[in-house]
């Protein structure tokens, strides 16, 4: 059969890891959580909790976190791991032809995540006996799982087969994957303010993963002319999928690239001369490199800036400008309010924006800032210099800080049309940048704490983003079913999320204004923690071998 071979030795490998158990065991006991926090106290799912929906709701939603959090761990690295082991080239000397070495890899990841979800039969068997879901509505809901699990596996290999190491694939992978479940809902939220566009905001909002789970669980309003959420992002997923493998097998069909170099620093002539002249290179000039550095300079902040950050790729000057494209997208939008879109919506939309934008970035900037040294054999040659453990995390904390901050300076027009239009007090734009800043902040100390504790950039990546994940996105729980959450819990969740902090200091109208200065000092506090724990640790890792 197709791809039998290679799905018989990934398994085989995926499950003989010992992460691969830890993940399971931490799998099935986050679900037994939950569905022990949620069970009814009477063990009875009765009428007036059967319209709330909500034990469900937070079950499947969990499931589906669980599974977008899961699938770049298993496909993300599944071609790129071949690369760096030195085997890739190893494949093409088989009797395997390139679609079966694609589909075979597509088959293993399916089959690792399958297992994976074949642990959540149970607990949600116990929901189905208490007659908290019907038949029908459990197939749409394994379905909606099933069919991201086949996207986010299919997209994590496409990351995977043009990726150089496993850093950057797990980085694009959860990027995406994030862009994937959060972009509709932003997009949706913009056009929804014009009853001539209503129709295209449901169909933008049925290419999430959760609209089209809650709409399983939520129908729509009778009488509505559009299909279901749940069978559109079905067939979307479908078409994508194919486009997706079809890529797959054409990046098989290419002839093997050589594995990336942990550094890689420009000397070509012509390249540097050209950079001379380019934005923003001139402002770091490579040529530079040779010459001696200022006593206040930190030299890991000048090793990074000069070979990684202006000596590696024009990335970060790509999401400036898509920040203006962004920006001034939405000062249009903003201009042209009395066209039917609502201030505080496209101002929510901008928050959600930075904070998503941080929430991608700030991770990867660090996640990778210690384990990618010792992957690359510089981390004894960096102990055996003058330099200790502060000026490393010191400079590698700069070069991000640096670059999130011209990133956010993107949206500094959006901010100002707001000001001017008296959309907003000065002080209420500067609340809304504090919670920005902070929720910066944490990102980045996410990623050196994942960093200094994992083993492999790869486990470093996956912690960093679920710390940030738990801060920026399980914190809106309370939101999708607020009858089970008791009200001062809701409100302390609500406390820690940082786009209904921000949000509510913007806002004109709707709720209560939250406690933008207890959000802080928790969030402040939460990266002063993880800061000093991460130095900590990398004090131990300095420390001579005994």
């Amino acid at each position: 059969m197709i791809g039998v071979p290679v799905l018989a030795r990934e398994v085989r490998q995926g499950l003989r890891r010992r992460r691969s158990v830890l993940w399971a065991a931490l799998y099935v006991a986050v679900l037994a959580a939950t569905l022990v926090w949620i069970w009814p106290e009477q063990a009875v799912y009765t009428l007036a909790a059967q319209s709330s929906r909500s034990l469900v709701v937070i079950f499947a939603t969990a499931l589906l976190a669980a599974t977008l959090l899961l699938a770049p761990a298993f496909s993300a690295v599944a071609i790129v791991g071949e690369k760096e082991r030195r085997t890739y080239d190893l494949l093409f000397q088989t009797l395997l032809r390139p679609h079966e070495l694609a589909i075979g890899k597509l088959l293993s990841s399916l089959a690792l995540l399958g297992i994976f979800t074949a642990f959540s039969f149970p607990f949600f068997a116990a929901t189905f006996l208490l007659g908290a879901v019907s038949p029908s509505e459990t197939v749409r809901i394994y379905s909606v799982v099933g069919a991201t699990a086949a996207g986010a596996a299919l997209l994590g290999l496409a990351i995977s087969s043009f990726t150089r190491d496993s850093h950057t694939a797990l980085i694009r992978a959860y990027s995406s994957l994030l862009v994937w479940f959060a972009a509709p809902w932003a997009i949706a939220a913009i056009l929804v303010g014009r009853p001539d566009l209503a129709a295209a905001a449901y169909r933008v909002r049925a290419l999430s993963p959760l609209a089209a789970l809650l709409s399983v669980l939520r129908p729509p309003a009778a009488g509505l002319a559009q299909p279901p959420e749940w069978r559109l992002f079905l067939e979307t997923v479908a078409v994508a999928a194919l486009a997706l493998l079809i890529f797959l097998i054409a990046q098989f069909l290419r002839r093997p690239s050589p594995p990336r170099r942990i550094e890689r620093v420009i000397d070509d002539r012509r390249e540097i001369a050209r950079r001379r002249y380019r934005f923003p290179f001139y402002l770091v000039d490579p040529q530079r490199r040779k010459k001696l550095l200022a006593g206040w300079v930190n030299p890991v902040f000048a090793r990074e800036m000069r070979a990684r950050a202006m000596g590696g790729g024009v990335w970060f000057v790509r999401g400036l400008y898509l920040c203006f494209a962004v920006s001034a997208a939405l000062v249009i939008l903003l201009a042209g309010q009395v066209a039917g879109y609502s201030p505080d919506g496209l101002k929510g939309v901008a928050v959600a924006f930075q904070i998503g934008l941080v929430a991608l970035l700030g991770p990867s900037l660090t996640a990778g800032a210690v384990t990618r040294e010792i992957e690359g054999g510089l981390f004894d040659p960096l102990r055996m210099t003058r330099l200790g453990p502060w000026a490393l995390l010191a400079g590698k904390f700069e070069v991000a800080l640096l670059f999130v901050l011209l990133l956010l300076v993107g949206a500094a027009p959006l901010w100002a049309v707001i000001y001017v239009m008296e959309l907003n007090t000065l002080r209420d734009i500067l609340i809304a940048g504090a919670v920005i800043l902070a929720t910066m902040l944490f990102a980045i100390t996410a990623g050196f704490f994942a960093s200094t504790f994992a083993r492999h950039s790869s486990a470093a990546a996956a912690l960093a983003y679920a710390l940030v994940f738990a801060v920026v996105f399980a914190t809106l729980l309370p939101h999708l079913a607020p009858a089970r959450f008791a009200r001062n819990l809701r409100l302390a969740l609500e406390q820690m999320n940082p786009f209904l902090v921000a949000w509510s200091a913007l806002r004109t109208e709707g709720a209560e204004k939250l406690d933008w200065g207890r959000h802080l000092r928790l969030l402040l506090s939460a990266s002063a923690l993880l800061g000093v724990l991460s130095y900590v640790r990398l004090r131990f890792k300095f420390a001579p071998d005994r």
